[in-house]
């Protein structure tokens, strides 16, 4: 059953949002889509999954902020200095121009100069707050496939129901249509034949209108309907139980 859920949780300077999306599968298969790497928690991830889902497939998207401090920024003076060496070095050997201004600015955008602590840490930390906010998010999705799952099961007792009613009209109707059929044939029948004189019997066609009962029998079909029309009390009982459990 489809469904979407998601959460926010801030903590610590560290604020977890997670999205999930369920689409119909026969099986469980849980998904993971992180901005961190969160392999050593992917298996917990799942058995959290596991306990809100039987089925489906499950996308996790989970992003991970955390403030930048000032210390999470770090120049790496030797690189620089060897940075601002070398192009000092080329300009000379080039013969441009020494007053020539060179824009400090651009070397802090070089390879290496800012060393970027801001995603360091031991992912462990973050479990307690990401399996918060991965059961809440859980918790909506189970409430947006339950709303769904009581509307479509309404909806097919609407249409249950209607098969029901019109099952009862065919089952009265159905031993009627060989006695039409057979009126009809001979009536035709005298209408080609009335210019030559000759009047049809109803035992004169007896062999076409047993043909034509056989072919038009539906016993068969009929069992067939009113075994799927007494699902109707096995929807009712899953619209009782909806409320606690959807899978």
């Amino acid at each position: 059953m489809t469904g979407y859920g998601d959460a926010c949780v801030k903590n610590g300077g560290i604020s977890v949002c997670v999205e999930i999306r369920s689409i119909n599968n026969r099986y469980l298969k849980v998904s993971l889509r992180s901005n961190e790497a969160l392999g050593a928690l992917e298996s917990q991830i799942e058995e959290i999954v596991r306990g809100y889902a039987a089925r489906g497939s499950v996308s996790v998207s989970i992003k991970i902020d955390k403030e930048k401090s000032s210390d999470a920024f770090k120049l790496n003076l030797p690189l620089l200095s060897e940075y601002r060496r070398q192009l000092e070095e080329w300009i000379r050997l080039e013969g441009i121009d020494s007053g020539a201004s060179m824009d400090l600015s651009q070397l802090l955008a070089l390879p290496g100069v800012v060393e970027d602590n801001s995603h360091g840490g031991d992912c462990s930390a973050w479990i307690p707050q990401v399996r918060e906010t991965l059961v809440l998010a859980l918790e909506r999705l189970r409430e947006m496939r339950i709303r769904e799952g009581k509307a479509l099961a309404e909806d097919l007792l609407v249409h249950l129901n209607e098969l029901r009613r019109r099952l009862d009209f065919i089952v009265e109707r159905a031993p009627e249509i060989v006695k039409i059929f057979n009126e009809r044939l001979v009536e035709r029948l005298n209408r080609l034949f009335e210019n030559q004189g000759v009047q049809v019997e109803p035992a004169d066609v007896i062999r076409e209108v047993g043909i034509f009962a056989d072919k038009c029998d539906i016993s068969e079909e009929i069992s067939r309907l009113k075994i799927l029309s007494n699902l109707r009390a096995f929807c009712a009982t899953r619209i009782r139980r909806v409320k606690s459990s959807i899978f």
